[in-house]
């Protein structure tokens, strides 16, 4: 009873009219709407404007000012700089060697093409595949340089200075496959000739212009000779640094006279004239980004025409020009930046390989890479 009296008791509440007049639109939805709207733009502008500040700052960073080095620094944090292709190559050339087809083939081994060595037909991919120590060992050999990819190529087939193709199919095939890479370059010519690559003797001609065949090739390539036709037989250059201590070299260098030959003697010497060449053309690649420090006008010729004054000449004019120390009668042409066959092989007198009145035995002479004629005794 007392709830029906309550209920019976309620009243409605007292409101405004829901419009000003009769048959007007209510505009406050709207009004919210697009204040709603405003604000969410506002937001966003000021959003967007922080963002256009970030992206501003980054692209002055990353794309202002000289940006084709590249850099490292050493344990005392000194700053190491150079130009980030000093060889000038571009993308689609890069493209060209066979390392991506060798990556292709990892992912899908039935592009293989099948090989027949020795009576045996099978699928042989380019890619070396390690079975002990995987990891470790691709991890490695990703920091390796030329010195060390020499090296480690003569180590996996067991060798230490020995001609490789005619063993390895991988290193045949990836011989040949890269070949395109040298199209436009300057052993173009030397490269469209090679039609197969079974032997290292089908790729000698690329000896002085591609480390790939001296680290694969040392015989062949003359790395395995104290007076080979190749000047280019330092480590970097990708001869296996072992050759120039296995028995064969040895042998050789211990047979070689302890004389100059004369001036007239070496510009018939077609090995020499070869150096020659081979000297010019690696200063000119060496300093091809700044081509105005090239220390000699024709490098060539100066080589030539000096004979074995050449290591006196070639050592006064670094020290004038570069204020460089170096030692060519050691290998030391230009420092760490070119470090090619000893002079002393050629030019043992010039080089003080005869000097001094104390008896020096055959492996002293050679462990100071002099000719074993130089030798006063046994």
């Amino acid at each position: 009873w007392r709830v029906k009296t309550l209920i019976n008791k309620l009243e409605p509440l007292p409101s405004p009219p829901r419009c000003c007049r009769a048959g007007a639109r209510d505009l406050r939805p709207y009004v919210l709407l697009a204040m709603v709207v405003a604000s969410v733009l506002g937001g966003s502008i000021t959003a967007l404007e922080s963002v256009r500040e970030t992206i501003v700052e980054a692209n002055a960073t990353l794309c202002s000012g000289v940006q084709d080095f590249v850099y490292s620094t050493d344990a005392f944090n000194m700053v190491y700089t150079s130009n980030s292709n000093p060889n000038g190559m571009s993308t689609a050339q890069t493209a060209l060697y066979a390392n991506i087809q060798a990556v292709r083939e990892t992912i899908f081994p039935e592009t293989v093409p099948l090989v027949t060595r020795r009576n045996r037909t099978s699928r042989r991919k380019m890619a070396v595949a390690f079975e002990i120590a995987p990891l470790k060992e691709v991890e490695k050999r990703d920091a390796w340089d030329v010195a060390q990819s020499s090296a480690g190529i003569q180590a996996a087939s067991g060798l230490v200075c020995n001609d490789t193709v005619a063993l390895r199919s991988d290193m045949s095939r990836f011989i040949l496959e890269s070949l395109d890479a040298f199209a436009g370059g300057p052993v173009a010519d030397l490269a469209a000739a090679v039609l197969q690559v079974q032997t290292c003797a089908d790729v000698q001609p690329l000896c002085a212009g591609w480390d790939l065949v001296r680290a694969a090739c040392p015989e062949t390539c003359g790395c395995s000779s104290p007076r080979g036709a190749l000047f280019l037989t330092g480590p970097a250059y990708g001869c296996p640094e072992a050759c120039r201590t296995t028995p064969e070299y040895l042998a050789r260098q211990a047979t070689l006279p302890c004389i100059d030959p004369s001036p007239a003697q070496l510009l018939a010497d077609p090995v020499w004239l070869g150096w020659a060449e081979q000297f010019a053309a690696e200063v000119r690649r060496l300093f091809r980004p700044s081509p105005e420090l090239i220390p000699c006008e024709d490098c060539a010729e100066l080589f030539r025409s000096q004979g074995c004054g050449i290591v006196r000449v070639w050592t006064e004019l670094i020290e004038e020009q570069m204020d460089m120390i170096v030692d060519p009668c050691t290998g030391d042409w230009l420092g760490s930046l070119l470090r090619l066959r000893p002079a002393s092989l050629f030019c043992p007198v010039a080089c003080g390989c005869a000097a001094g009145s104390e008896p020096r035995s055959v492996s002293d002479v050679l462990a100071a890479r002099c000719p074993g004629g130089c030798a006063t005794a046994p």
